[in-house]
């Protein structure tokens, strides 16, 4: 069982039906698409407040003063405006002050959509921060003021478009609902003609919107690749320290467009694999700490590479890829590393990309991470499960590692998945080199398979007791051989 994560595919057995070898990899991929809603693990938020200059400390009070005095029509509009937009960036409760003013958010709108400029954008710093807010928040927005800020992207005025896009990509981190909302409302097409503006923070804000509007919601993938949208986006591929905060938010556009496998083979016949791939290699000499940057672009590599096995072997022609996540792997950020093992992981799923991954100057720098945290150790067990799974040839460039001793605690892991690839691990190393039967025993694996003789879960129980079977009891024959 050799597979690729979608983060999985399951490569079939010797002898294993492809029916259910099918199943497996959906099965997998599905498990995985549920883990990532889940846990939501991304670098960047969702939403985000825009702060202003620190300035006095605001109080409720003066917050529903503030929304009064706009009520009334006051002449300070502007500096109400600004005492609000500090007050929401400093949290709901006072979002919630604001909001028990009736009628006072469409007065707001009204402010946002008049003749002057600066309270446009003060208006429009307000709505931003709005929200980001709670979900009620987001949604009383999102059906005020959703068509005028999509209108406002289209504005000659750069700081008015820079807000819009930015409340935008608030209300899409808020839900699929304002998600779907927006893209009805056409906010697609001109997001993406912003990624041309000559302002940097107007591209900034517009990529993160596209990138939350492109969040698990393959339909609007969908309409941004018919708008062209990597096009608009290979041309920032590059490291370039002026634009590093523009390929951050990119790098998550990306990383939402190759996690569905629909899209996956028109988006490499871009050549955008291989550009992700060159970039990597650049980051790894220049800046291999940058977390932010590179978490997205590895996480879009893994994607990619979860999918045809024609896209590992693509990947790995580059010279430079396994040294530069060789360097990764070394990275002081612990998420670099894991989504490093994931990329390996996926591309160890293929005969080749395995046997290349074995001989070269990784297999230390992989084994040396049994001893880190949870996550990290799991995603070495699937990597290492990968590199073996091939044949006796591969399984064979294992054992000198001394991995067995390492691994085989996981079988009295309380945790599912640990246990299953404890288990499955240490099968595959009896099973493709008899000398690791023996390894496995010296270290105490025939105890642990008994104490999973009766486990709760049946697959469990069965793997352990055909271990038990196959690699360790001896028959009546044999037993009567050793007693004489």
């Amino acid at each position: 069982m050799s597979s690729k994560r979608d983060r999985f595919r399951i490569h079939p057995r010797r002898g294993a039906n492809c029916g259910r070898v099918d199943q497996l990899r959906h099965r997998r991929r599905e498990d995985e698409i549920a883990l990532r809603k889940e846990k939501r693990d991304w670098i960047l938020n969702s939403k985000r407040f825009r702060y202003d200059e620190p300035g006095n400390e605001i109080s409720e009070q003066e917050v529903v003063e503030a929304a009064q005095s706009l009520i009334k029509g006051c002449d300070n509009c502007i500096e109400k405006l600004q005492l609000l937009r500090r007050a929401f960036s400093q949290g709901s409760l006072y979002i919630d002050a604001f909001f028990s003013i009736d009628n006072v958010l469409p007065c707001l709108v009204q402010l946002f959509t008049g003749p002057c400029s600066d309270v446009q954008l003060e208006a429009a710093w307000c709505l931003t921060n709005i929200s980001a807010g709670m979900h009620h928040h987001t949604t009383a927005v999102a059906k005020a003021a959703a068509p005028y800020l999509i209108t406002y992207l289209s504005s000659s005025n750069h700081l008015l478009q820079d807000q819009s896009a930015w409340a935008i990509g608030n209300l899409a981190g808020d839900s699929k609902q304002c998600q779907d909302l927006l893209h009805s409302q056409g906010a697609v097409s001109p997001l993406i003609n912003l990624l041309q503006s000559p302002v940097p923070s107007v591209i900034q804000s517009a990529s993160f919107a596209l990138a939350n509007l492109a969040r698990e919601s393959p339909h609007i993938q969908r309409t941004m690749l018919d708008e062209n949208i990597l096009v608009n986006i290979l041309p920032y591929l590059s490291f370039d320290n002026d634009s590093l905060d523009i390929l951050c938010e990119l790098g998550w556009v990306l990383t939402y467009l190759t996690a569905s496998s629909e899209y996956v083979d028109e988006l490499v016949t871009t050549g955008l694999l291989m550009q992700l791939v060159g970039l990597l290699v650049t980051f790894a000499a220049e800046d291999p700490n940058n977390g932010q940057a590179i978490t997205p672009l590895l996480r879009a590599v893994g994607n990619i590479c979860a999918g045809e096995d024609a896209y590992s072997l693509q990947a790995i022609n580059n010279p430079n890829l396994l040294s530069s996540l060789n360097a990764f792997l070394h990275s002081k950020h612990r998420h670099i590393i894991k989504e490093t093992l994931w990329v390996l992981s996926n591309m160890a799923a293929v005969v080749d990309a395995a046997s290349q991954i074995l001989v070269s100057e990784l297999l230390p720098s992989i084994t040396a991470l049994l001893v880190s945290t949870f996550d990290i150790r799991l995603e070495v067990v699937y990597l290492l499960c990968n590199l073996g799974s091939h044949s006796t040839y591969h399984c064979s460039k294992l054992v000198p590692l001394s991995i067995l001793p390492q691994l085989v605690p996981l079988l009295k892991s309380s945790d599912l998945e640990s246990l299953s690839l404890g288990l499955y691990f240490s099968e595959m190393m009896c099973r493709l080199t008899p000398e690791s039967a023996h390894q496995f025993e010296e270290c105490g694996g025939i105890g642990f398979l008994e104490g999973l003789e009766y486990h709760s879960n049946e697959a469990i129980r069965t793997q352990a007791n055909k271990m038990l079977e196959t690699y360790f009891l001896l028959g009546d024959d044999q037993e009567d051989v050793e007693i004489n």
